[in-house]
Order: structure tokens, then C-alpha cells, then sequence
């Protein structure tokens, strides 16, 4: 069958995408190299932007009753100053920290509710057919090789994308000095002292980078950390933050300590890198756009990426949609996306890189933190700020 249109990857900015193409009633194949539900390595807050979005596509708001709203956020700087405003900084503020497992695979179901077809499949290749507008993927689904149809291509397959390594030259796998980290995060069980709030430790082990507390419910909670790294301490990072994350977690000076007393279990410790903020990639050529990790829209100060690549994943179907109604897949049809993107994402992704290397310094977030402490009055301008990262 050839489809109007396919999605390569189901997360977020996939999901999005397939859910805005079947609301414009175009047809629609999204395609994953997992089954749902499946786990994704992250720290799972969804951020007001996001859950906002999730609930435009058509999620309903009860999906996530079994995660409470979050009651606020703190700071903890390096020189053990804490940043904690009241509850009431919250007020009028949506943001929730919900497993990737379950808020990926409530998407997909949105997806399928609204007549997408969804299969898992390891896309191998992307086809050309020379003079015929139609592109294909070609996959593996266990030992069968299968090859699909359609006008539109969107991939939304990760910071390696294989979609996007199929459109040329413009392709980079590169970051800066500055846009290169790596994190890690494991689940907990019963931590006596959570109380609703999100926690950010910067610490001196973990600069330039930040330690995290999320709370999922009053029974588990997310707590990883992630860093920048150089070059040269690429080869053995993965080891560097599994021992610091150990030090967050169990050493009696950790700042988390309060919150994690009593904990019962520890899971699901996960590793991975991340490729910060904005690296310049050719987002679209004929029939085919990219969304997500695999257009580089990860954030360059904290390393979440949901809110962008939802944004971007409509924005990739909203145009593809009026391609498709044209009659014009071109790349030059393509091109408004990509003007799209650098208006709408592109100045948020600079501000967060700027403020990534403003902050790096710790003499700098503690002078952060004492301002904060100092004005009482920002609480609603922070907790906004704190409450849209995700």
C-alpha cells in the first residue's frame, strides 16, 4: 500500500506529527524500531509547553491523573544555598514528571485512535525512484524485509537519523566544544522526603552539569544527572557519571539526601549522550522534513528535548499536509518549514545556549541563586521559566 505519508520514529515528534497529518485526513504509516509500550532513557518532566500541546492533539487530560501536577521546583547551588519558592508560584501552572514509557505510548495510542496505522519496523534504507515523486523506506520486522510507500517522509528517528543521513550533504553529526553531553538517571522507591517539587542540584562534582530530583508520584521519582563533557574525557564519561550519580545517591554529604532517605529500591540506571542545542542541519529535500532529536532540537541548558520536537513534529505535518493538498512535495514547497523552525525554535535554542555558558561557571549560578533569594518577586517569573523546560 503506498501511504500519503510515513513517519519514521514514534516518540514524541513522531506521534505529533502522524496525529496532525490524520487530523488533516492525510494517511498515515509511523514506523518504530520498538513495540509500545517501551522505556526511553530521560528524565521525564513534561513541561507546561508540552503537556499543553498533548492535550491540543487530543489527549485527554485524564490520562495523566495518576500524576500529580508538580507543587514547584528548587535550586540547590554549590555553596549549599537552596532557591525554594512558596507552592503558591505555581498557581495557574500545569507540569507533570511522567515515565517516558507511559507518555509515549499514550501518544501513539492518540495516533492509532485517529486511523494511523503503526508498525514496528527497522528502517534500513531510504529509496529513491528516479522520476516518480514517491519515496520508500525499506526495514527489517524480524525476519522479513519490507518496503513501504509514500509522498511525504518525515523522520523523527533520533540525533543519528537514518532519514536524515538520506538527504546529502547538508547532514552534520558534529557539535561544539559546548554541545556535547551525557547522562545518566535511574528510577527510585519510596523517598521519604519527596514533597512535590522538582530539585536541581549544582554541585561541584557535576559542573558544569546539574543533578536532578523529579518525583513522579508520593512513591517514585526520577533522579539522574547529566553533564558537559570535553574531547578528551569522552572515553570514559560513562563511568565518571555512573560514580557521581552513585555520590548523589548514597554518600551522606549529597545534597539529595533528604530526599532520598529511606528509599526501598534503585532501577533502571541508563546512560546516554546528548547533542545540545542548535547544530545547523538541512531540515527538508524533496518529500522528506525532519523533526525532533533528528533536526538537533535538543536543549542546549538542560537536555530536554519534548516540547521542541512535539513543536516541530506539527510544524513538519502542517506543512507536509498543505504539500500534499498542492500537489508539490519539492523541497522548495518544503522550505517554509525551515523558515518556520528558525523563527519559532531557533531563537529559544540561543538564548538556552548563551545562559548554557553564562551558567557553566559556579562563582556565576550562585550569584544566580543569592539574586533569586533576593527577589521574592521573580517566584512566578521563575517557576514559569523552571516549569516550560521540559
Amino acid at each position: 500500500m503506498i501511504y500519503q505519508a510515513i513517519v519514521v520514529g514514534a516518540g514524541p515528534a513522531g506521534s505529533a506529527a502522524a496525529i496532525t497529518l490524520a487530523r488533516a485526513g492525510i494517511s498515515v504509516l509511523l514506523l518504530d524500531r520498538d513495540s509500545f509500550p517501551r522505556d526511553k532513557t530521560c528524565g521525564d518532566l513534561i513541561g507546561s509547553q508540552a503537556l499543553q500541546l498533548t492535550y491540543r492533539l487530543g489527549v485527554p487530560r485524564e490520562s495523566f491523573t495518576i500524576f500529580p501536577p508538580l507543587r514547584g521546583f528548587a535550586l540547590h547551588t554549590a555553596n549549599n544555598q537552596v532557591k525554594q519558592p512558596p507552592p503558591d508560584a505555581a498557581r495557574g501552572l500545569e507540569a507533570r514528571v511522567v515515565p517516558r514509557i507511559v507518555f509515549d505510548t499514550i501518544l501513539v495510542h492518540q495516533a492509532l485512535r485517529l486511523g494511523v496505522t503503526f508498525r514496528q519496523l527497522k528502517v534500513t534504507a531510504v529509496l529513491r525512484h528516479p522520476g516518480d515523486p514517491v519515496l520508500s523506506v525499506r526495514g527489517i520486522a524480524g525476519d522479513e524485509t519490507i518496503t513501504c510507500s509514500a509522498r511525504i517522509l518525515i523522520g523523527a528517528d533520533g540525533w543519528n537519523s537514518l532519514v536524515a543521513r538520506s538527504i546529502g550533504p547538508g547532514f552534520k553529526n558534529t557539535a561544539g566544544p559546548h554541545s556535547i553531553g551525557i547522562a545518566t538517571r535511574a528510577y527510585v522507591t519510596r523517598p521519604a522526603g519527596n514533597d512535590g517539587r522538582i530539585h536541581f542540584y549544582f554541585t561541584h562534582e557535576i559542573q558544569p552539569g546539574y543533578g536532578w530530583f523529579f518525583p513522579i508520584d508520593s512513591w517514585h521519582a526520577n533522579v539522574g544527572l547529566g553533564m558537559l563533557i570535553t574531547p578528551d574525557q569522552r572515553p570514559d564519561c560513562a563511568q565518571m557519571l555512573r560514580q557521581r550519580l552513585t555520590h548523589l545517591l548514597h554518600a551522606p554529604d549529597s545534597p539529595a539526601r533528604p530526599l532520598l532517605d529511606g528509599v526501598a529500591s534503585i532501577t533502571a540506571i541508563r546512560t546516554w549522550p546528548l547533542a545540545l542545542g542548535w547544530v545547523p542541519r538541512r531540515l527538508v529535500a524533496d518529500g522528506v522534513l525532519l523533526a525532533g532529536d533528528a533536526a538537533a532540537f535538543i536543549s542546549p541548558l538542560t537536555g530536554a528535548g519534548i516540547f521542541n520536537a512535539m513543536r516541530s513534529g506539527i510544524l513538519a505535518a502542517q506543512v507536509a499536509a498543505a504539500a500534499l493538498r498542492a500537489g508539490d512535495c519539492s523541497a522548495a514547497a518544503l522550505a517554509t518549514y525551515e523558515r518556520l523552525c528558525r523563527r519559532i525554535l531557533q531563537p529559544r535554542l540561543r538564548i538556552e545556549a548563551t545562559a548554557q555558558r553564562i551558567l557553566a561557571a559556579p562563582a556565576r549560578l550562585n550569584l544566580l541563586g543569592a539574586m533569586l533569594r533576593a527577589l521574592p518577586a521573580l517566584d512566578h517569573l521563575t517557576t514559569r521559566i523552571i516549569f516550560n523546560l521540559g
